[in-house]
Parts: C-alpha cells; structure tokens; sequence
C-alpha cells in the first residue's frame, strides 16, 4: 500500500482531520439522479459489457470529447482513470517515460512496476517542461501534487511535440479548474493519449474512466486489457451514460468547481500568513514545504488529529524531504479552518 493509501485509511479509522488522500467532497454526488436511473436499469446492465465498453456510452463520451475540441480518438472505457494508466503502462513497457519530478504518485508506480524506464523532467508553476523521451506523462491542469496548471504556451508545445513523443496526458482534473478554462492537450493534436475520470465530478466509487487513443493503437491496447480487467462496472457505465444524457455531468462539474474554489480560497487565506506556495489554479491540492522534515511535522500534527501526506514518495529522484501535499477536498470548512489552526500553531512552536 502507498503512503496514500495508508494515510486514508488510518485517517478513516481514527477521525482525523484530512488534509491527505484527494478525496471528493460527498456533497458534490449526484444522489437524486442516480437514484432515479439506478430504478431504470435493465438485467443486460448487469452483465459483463464488450472490453472496451458499452458503444452507446463509447458514443456519449465521444460527443462530450468533441465539445473540448477532442476529436480523432478510439475509445476505451476503463475502471477509473487508475486502470487507464495502468494499461498504458502495460503498453509503454520496456520503453521510455518522462514524468514532472514530482508527479503522481499511483501513475509513478505504475509505469515503474509495468516496466517502463521512468526519467524525471522538470516542473514549475507552468506545468511540465517538454523534453525528448519515448513517452511523456502530463497532468496539464490541477496537477497532482503540486495543484500547478499548465500554461496555453506548454500546452502547445507539448502539442507540437507529439509528433515525435507519444504525449499522455491524465485529465483527471480538468473540470477543477479556478482560472479561465485552458484548452486541453489533446485538442491541440490528434496525436496524443487522453486520459479522463469522471470521479472527481460524479462519483470515484463509480469507478469509470476514459481512455481516448489515437487511431492505430487500440487494438494492442485491448489485448492488454484482460491482464487488469474483463470491462468496467456495467451497471455504473450505465449510470454515466445516462447522466450525461441528461445534462448532470457538466451541471455537477460547474457545483463542484464552485464549492472547491470556497475551500480552497479558505485554506489559502488560513495557511498564507506561515507558509509559502503557489496559489493552485485547478485541481484539490495545495503543494507547500515545512521548515522542518515533513514526515516529522506530520507526526506532530498528527498527535493533534489532522493528517497530510508528505511530499517525499511523489519524487522520482532527489526528493525534497520538507515538501508536503495538502488536500482541500474533501473536509467541511469548519474542518479546514481547525485543521489549518492546528498546523499555524504547531509552526509557531518550532
């Protein structure tokens, strides 16, 4: 398990305050909705679905790819954003991939423990820097842990560089966004890999995702498929079928960009005055760096019920031992404003 994963589960078990793994706030759910579609299923919605998904959501998630100016792509529907790059992985094996140093967490390991050569590329608050390599993982917008988003500039040249990388791009938060609305990557090229996840604006216990390949490559793909999973959940791709349908996936996009603005606009204002960051313009975190070694501060805060998830594990190479990660996702405000109390005060004691 990852120190992620760790992280969530002793912050379940215990009560803390959660400042750790990104976890949606449940208030975003479309409970009403899907209610009222889970009471329409059929008996061939609970059955296994074709590998790559059901073609009526394949055409859905078409059309609603088509509107952020995504076009050229075979689909792939996956069991959440996590499956999609696990597969790519799969593909990429024995091959080269950049990643920004830090990155993802649960995508480092996957290219990694897939067999992948992973090798680090820089980042600052424009996103990654483009640089030669087989492949290149990106996370243009929130990005995940640093919450930077990619300026237009990267993302063109990230574009133009696709015709000699093989560009994948993790859009996992895409809709999260606080700042004007940036053009995807893979609107740019029709060259790219596109990553999508409608967990952080549904449901993640829905477990679906996309995966939107260039032509030529699916089929290799689904001959991996069966190494990770048969299909995605039938009876939730059912459900995100008919929610965007209806409307109710850009409709609970726009709530949940309303609400993960307030808290994270509150954390900011709580933590502005004793640490140094940059403001994220998209996604759930907030990357910052202690005075002290961050695992040690997080024993500290611990004590007094709040957790975070140290930055270390997040670097492929020469990690910055008081970086830290700092989730604003998921707890109520008043939650944040205590939790953000007990980090100024532990700050003021060392």
């Amino acid at each position: 398990m990852s120190i992620i994963g760790e992280i969530l589960a002793e912050a379940k078990r215990k009560g803390y305050i959660n400042f750790g793994p990104g976890l949606p706030d449940p208030s975003v759910f479309p409970l009403k909705e899907i209610r009222e579609i889970l009471s329409e299923i059929r008996a061939e919605y609970l059955n296994y679905s074709p590998y790559d998904g059901l073609d009526e959501l394949k055409e859905e998630v078409l059309r609603f790819l088509e509107k952020r100016g995504i076009e050229n792509r075979e689909v792939i529907i996956t069991s959440g954003a996590q499956e999609a790059i696990a597969l790519v992985a799969l593909y990429l094996r024995g091959r080269g991939v950049r990643m920004g140093n830090p990155t993802f967490l649960e995508a480092l390991s996957a290219f990694r423990t897939l067999g992948a050569s992973v090798s680090p590329a820089y980042i600052d608050e424009n996103g990654e820097v483009p640089d030669i390599a087989d492949a290149f993982y990106v996370i243009p917008t929130g990005h995940n842990p640093t919450g930077y988003t990619m300026s237009l500039e990267r993302r063109e040249a990230f574009a133009q560089l696709s015709d000699r990388v093989l560009i994948v791009e993790d859009a996992a938060y895409e809709l999260i966004y606080y700042d004007k609305y940036r053009p995807p990557i893979a609107s740019l090229t029709d060259k790219s890999i596109y990553i999508f996840s409608f967990s952080k604006i549904i449901a993640p216990g829905l477990r679906i995702g996309v995966l939107a390949v260039p032509e030529g490559i699916k089929e290799e793909l689904l001959k991996l498929r069966s190494i990770l999973n048969i299909c995605a959940p039938t009876e939730s791709q059912f459900l995100v079928l008919e929610l965007l349908r209806r409307g109710v996936v850009e409709k609970n996009a726009e709530k949940a960009r309303e609400l993960y603005k307030r808290k994270r606009d509150l954390l900011v204002k709580e933590l502005k005055p004793v640490l140094e960051f940059s403001e994220p313009k998209g996604g759930f975190f907030l990357w910052t760096r202690f005075p002290i070694d961050a695992f040690e501060f997080l024993e500290k805060v611990k004590e007094q019920g709040v957790v975070f998830v140290p930055g270390r594990d997040f670097y492929i190479t020469k990690p910055d031992l008081r970086s830290a990660r700092l989730s604003f996702s998921y707890e109520t405000p008043e939650r944040i404003s205590e939790g953000a109390k007990i980090i100024r005060e532990t700050l003021e004691e060392l």
